[in-house]
């Protein structure tokens, strides 16, 4: 006993023909994450950054998907942290 309307439609028919499409939404890797506008201060290397775990907290606060593409030891892409003054609550 198909429940589905789909299912239904599909033995109705006399060929048996069904259509389907699959959709999803776009990545959230592309999606923009950030604009950065006036003085920055760059942290070439990661480990250097400070107050680095207070950054990703507040940028995760901001872009929740982005988690997963946060940088670590693991990591094979190359990342460089940026900070706007005032940006990020103290």
């Amino acid at each position: 006993m198909p429940i589905s309307r789909h299912s239904q439609n599909v033995l109705h028919s006399p060929v048996h023909a069904a259509s389907l499409t699959v959709a999803s939404v776009s990545p959230a890797a592309s999606r923009p994450r950030v604009s950065l506008l006036g003085n920055v201060t760059v942290f070439p290397v990661l480990g250097d950054t400070p107050e680095l775990a207070a950054i990703q907290a507040c940028y995760i606060a901001q872009h929740p998907d982005a988690r997963w593409w946060l940088p670590g030891p693991r990591e094979p892409h190359v990342v460089s942290t940026s900070v706007l003054p005032g940006s990020c609550p103290s």
